[in-house]
């Protein structure tokens, strides 16, 4: 019982600090906000009952420390008896403590209307008749598969012959950093050999009919996907950092491509782990957390805002294999849980979601980055990418000649369909069809930070994708209990490898 007043003044200590600072929407500022809220309120409670002030029946049914809070500076107006030297000795406290709290309900109630605004504007409600007003306002194109693919697996699409005679001599002569795969041959495709070309600003639910005459969806490409410039921007910069930090997992093809979320480790030594994909040894423990939770949280945001634009058919495909597989969400802080939080923006003016469905448990973000045409296995049928920026070309550097930029364009190639790239557009795809992404109008030349230190920046993106291996190693460490004994693990693993300094 002694501590009690001690406790209770450090309350106050850090309620004053807190509040008189300029608001953080962090998690710990929140937290010992709320926590020094609540052991101060207990006290003030406790005094007025000391007290014997008589019941302010502006109190009577309100519950809540900011409601208590609110209270205190009623009380100074009213025409109650003051009860003597104990109540003045209290009283430049509760005027200090009124004005501090009435400051906090106010920070909670702006980000409580910034929250309902993002969740309105961005669509993170999931309610079908929203995504059916959306799906039933795009264009059913209907293709049908080709008896030959537009290009070949392993082929590099130019989109004109200018492009290709840019790339030829760099795709018969780069280093190959894996010997062991075909070369890549560049190929010139005419606009004229596909079935439909998706313009920028068009978007289209891609169908086939079925041998019973139903309609089968192929692709879907949705513009305007995410409609909200600042979160747009905000996310755009998040990919490049991402990009810049972690190690390029296709170094045979142009731009760089990092992984992010859980990973099944090298193919010499599998196993089911956070990403360890960082380039710098230097980064403190709180750096690397910082990363994982801004890339977790793009990949959260895109996720909840596809559950109101995605077909049933492609969202029971996802939701059939997280519940079958019961495969991590793509989190840290709550591993093993569907739900968790995630954050845009950044500080101070960073929002929060908390308990909300988390992405499945990887995925990659794209810097300028193409790649011949292949196909893919994965665990799931469907996979979808985000195109989050796009350069209308490079008129103040003449050393690129390049004016307008063409290319990076999506090829599904055994439909002849190309999706011409454009900002913020939603592709959804088969990844067991073959697909590619077509080279740019630059000189490789320009594309390679070892060659150029001014890399221009074409092209930037994010996709849900998952490796086959991943639900191998998945399998094999699913009984593993994530434990704080495996968190100090990590912890000391990142130390000796550069990451912390501990």
């Amino acid at each position: 019982m002694e501590r009690r007043p001690v406790l209770h003044a450090f309350a106050f200590f850090v309620l004053e600090q807190l509040l008189s600072k300029p608001a953080l929407e962090q998690d710990f500022y929140f937290s010992a906000l709320d926590w020094a809220t609540s052991q101060f309120s207990q006290w003030l409670m406790a005094e007025f009952k000391a007290l014997q002030l008589p019941p302010n029946d502006k109190l009577a049914g309100e519950t809540g420390s900011q409601k208590v809070f609110a209270s205190v500076a009623r009380c100074w107006h009213s025409d109650l008896d003051k009860p003597g030297a104990v109540y003045e000795a209290r009283k430049d406290l509760f005027q200090r403590a009124a004005p501090m709290l009435e400051r906090r309900k106010n920070i909670l109630q702006l980000q409580t209307s910034r929250h309902r605004t993002h969740v309105q504007q961005l669509q993170l409600d999931y309610k079908p008749e929203h995504r059916d007003r959306l799906l039933s306002g795009v264009q059913t194109v209907l293709v049908h598969r080709l008896p030959s693919p537009v290009a070949q697996k392993g082929v590099w699409v130019c989109d004109s012959q200018q492009i290709f005679d840019l790339w030829s001599e760099h795709c018969k002569k780069a280093p190959q950093p894996d010997t062991r795969r075909p070369r890549p041959v560049a190929q010139v495709v005419q606009d004229g050999s596909y079935q439909h070309i998706a313009e920028p600003g068009e978007s289209a639910r891609f169908v086939e009919l079925a041998a019973d005459g139903k309609e089968r969806l192929v692709m879907l490409v949705i513009r305007n996907f995410c409609e909200h410039d600042p979160v747009l921007d905000w996310v755009d910069t998040t990919i490049k950092e991402q990009v810049d930090h972690r190690t390029n997992i296709r170094k045979e093809d142009t731009g760089s491509l990092a992984q992010v979320g859980w990973s099944a480790g090298s193919r010499s030594a599998p196993k089911f782990n956070w990403v360890r994909n960082l380039k710098s040894k230097s980064l403190a423990w709180e750096q690397v957390r910082s990363l994982d939770f801004r890339a977790s949280s793009v990949f959260a945001l895109l996720w909840n805002m596809a559950q109101n634009r995605l077909p049933e058919e492609v969202r029971q495909d996802f939701k059939a294999w997280l519940e079958t597989s019961g495969i991590h969400r793509m989190t840290r802080e709550t591993p093993g849980e569907e739900k968790g939080c995630y954050g845009i923006y950044d500080d101070p003016m960073r929002l929060l979601f908390r308990d909300v469905p988390m992405a499945p448990p990887g995925g990659v973000c794209a810097f300028n980055y193409s790649r011949p045409i292949h196909d893919e296995v994965q665990p799931h049928k469907w996979a979808f990418s985000w195109t989050t920026s796009r350069a209308a070309g490079f008129p103040d550097r003449p050393e690129l000649n390049c004016r307008e930029l063409d290319g990076l364009h999506f090829i599904l190639a055994c439909y002849g369909i190309k999706v011409k790239a454009a900002r913020d557009t939603l592709v959804v795809w088969v990844p067991r069809d073959e697909h590619g992404t077509s080279l740019p109008n630059i000189a490789p030349i320009f594309l390679d930070p070892k060659q150029t230190a001014n890399v221009p920046a074409l092209q930037q993106g994010a996709a849900i994708v998952t490796s086959p291996r991943l639900m191998g190693v998945w399998h094999k460490y699913e009984k593993q209990v994530w434990s704080q004994e495996v968190e100090d693990a990590a912890q000391e693993e990142y130390a000796l490898l550069g990451h912390g300094d501990e």
